[in-house]
């Protein structure tokens, strides 16, 4: 304090005198060595000459950096300025509270005991197996060099240990791994890289990916591992190389492919069960290859095999369901305008498709298909369901005969088809009564009364009969006319209609006793009631 207080006397006095008190121009010599403390160390004993060689004259905040410009020491410059190393990290980093001059010549002024040191005060504090009594200071820090420049990575110290385990190949970022309590100890925390290991990855070893402490460069993608796996599974590259699409690492044999989600053809019935290579003949993933989703793609065999040959179309699932290829669910009446009823039921679809089913336009009518089965030959029209049904093509046959120009009444309603119908041709069968009657003495007129039954005959009973010979013919039955059998007049076999004479004589010439005398006009005299009989008024000749 006493020397400080005579260098700033000393000072002021210069300052008073006007003398200059620059370095060079400022020279007290021997007043300066007899206020100087002490003698400085061998080294700065050079700098006793000049005290402005270390200090600044009230400023003493300057003195750490004439140290510095001095001894040159960029590094703990550096340090000081930047907070890192020893020296940045001191609460004090002044020169002078550690390095404290003036103490003789003998005096070591960078005291440093290695027992006492704390290295937490270093940017490298030790921990783990570092503290262990058996690691010595030299073991790190090599003769004829600093403190400071001993390395500060583990690979720096270690890199023969890395050298005889991992041959440099694994890098000198030795913390990625190893620990400083035990260096055999692997701690590396995969999940920081950009393939996290997960399931059965995290019991691998390393040499099982890393083959020959290859770490760079180290494939990620799943094949280039497995692909034994993939040939054992019988893959061998056809379902292309993309593992995690159907498998985990918790478990290889286990896939977790959703077809349903994963896909724009979910799987259903029996395509639940199908391997995929039944259906998949390309590897999945081979670029351009797209596998049609239609059922024809796959089932085109199966198509043959159920005697299709394609001739009813590739919509498969029109009639098909991927529970059952055998069961048919298509619904005629629902699918299409032409419900099955009837035998229609029975059929086979090839009994009317004979063509492409989804190329055809196939008629409805019933003659389009029965063409073959009228016996009718044309005859009754195209319109079969006017009289048949689809229950039986022969059986409960319905026709309203009152339709046509021979409606049946009488007996005649009774009467099945083939009675009259020698043929299906009906519209060739005679609608006249002796077309039907003439056979087994039926006409016992022997035709004497001609063709016409229905003139006298009902079709209710053949044996009655309603003639009314008085309004029905010009010859009115009275006298002795009336209750006469028919055959009594009519003798001989009329072909189409009678047309006999009503004349007297036609009948009684043989009765004629005047033997014509009087003429043929029988009614001028005679009268229907007794031919005997003889009305005198009547034959006045006119």
């Amino acid at each position: 304090m006493f020397v400080v207080r005579v260098s700033r006397l000393l000072f002021g006095l210069a300052m008073f005198l006007g003398l200059p008190s620059t370095t060079a121009a400022f020279h007290f010599g021997p007043l300066e060595k007899m206020v100087m403390p002490g003698e400085l160390i061998k080294g700065h004993a050079e700098l006793e000459k000049e005290c402005l060689n270390c200090h600044v004259y009230f400023k003493k905040e300057a003195q750490p950096d004439l140290c510095l410009d001095c001894h040159d020491h960029r590094d703990v410059a550096e340090d000081i300025a930047t907070g890192r190393g020893y020296h940045g990290r001191l609460e004090d980093n002044r020169c002078k509270p550690c390095h404290d001059e003036h103490q003789g010549r003998n005096m070591n002024i960078a005291p440093f005991d290695k027992k006492t040191f704390d290295h937490y005060s270093t940017d490298y504090p030790l921990e783990g197996a570092h503290v262990d009594p058996k690691v010595k200071c030299e073991d790190c820090h090599k003769p004829r060099l600093k403190y400071r420049d001993a390395p500060s990575t583990c690979y720096g110290c270690h890199k023969k240990d890395s050298d005889d385990a991992h041959k440099g190949k694994k890098g000198k970022d030795c913390v990625k791994c190893h620990v400083d309590s035990n260096w055999k100890e692997i701690r590396f925390d995969h999940s920081e890289t950009d393939f996290p290991l997960e399931g059965r990855h995290l019991f691998l070893k390393c040499d099982d990916c890393h083959v020959d402490e290859r770490h760079e460069g180290t494939p990620k993608r799943c094949y280039a591992c497995h692909k034994k796996d993939d040939n054992k599974k019988g893959h061998k590259g056809r379902r292309g190389k993309k593992c995690d699409t159907c498998h985990i690492p918790d478990k290889w044999g286990m896939s977790i492919f959703d077809h349903a989600r994963d896909t724009e053809f979910p799987l259903k019935g029996k395509h639940r069960r199908a391997k995929c290579t039944a259906c998949h003949k390309e590897p999945f993933y081979k670029d351009k290859v797209k596998l049609k989703t239609n059922c024809y793609a796959c089932h085109e065999s199966d198509d043959d095999e159920e005697g299709h040959k394609g001739e009813r179309g590739e919509e498969c699932e029109t009639c098909h369901t991927p529970r059952d290829w055998k069961r048919i669910v298509f619904d005629h009446n629902r699918g299409t305008d032409y419900p099955l009823r009837g035998k229609h039921r029975e059929i086979e679809c090839k009994d009317c498709h004979e063509g492409v089913f989804d190329k055809e336009e196939l008629k409805t009518d019933c003659f389009s298909c029965h063409e073959q089965d009228d016996a009718h030959k044309g005859q009754q029209g195209e319109q079969c369901e006017r009289c048949h049904n689809e229950q039986s093509w022969k059986e409960k046959v319905f026709f309203d005969h009152g339709l046509t120009r021979f409606p049946l009444l009488g007996k005649h309603a009774e009467a099945v088809c083939e009675d009259c119908h020698q043929d299906t041709a009906y519209k060739d069968a005679d609608i006249a009564c002796l077309s039907c009657h003439k056979e087994n003495d039926e006409d016992v007129h022997k035709r004497r009364l001609g063709p016409l039954c229905d003139q006298c005959h009902d079709p209710r009973d053949w044996q009655q009969w309603h003639f009314d010979h008085n309004t029905q013919t010009d010859f009115p039955l009275d006298g002795e006319h009336e209750g006469l059998h028919c055959h009594a007049c009519h003798r001989t076999r009329v072909k189409k209609k009678i047309r006999e004479s009503a004349s007297c004589v036609s009948c009684h010439r043989a009765d004629d006793i005047h033997r014509g005398d009087f003429g043929r006009v029988c009614e001028r005299c005679h009268v229907a009631s007794s031919f005997s009989d003889v009305d005198k008024t009547l034959g006045t000749i006119q």
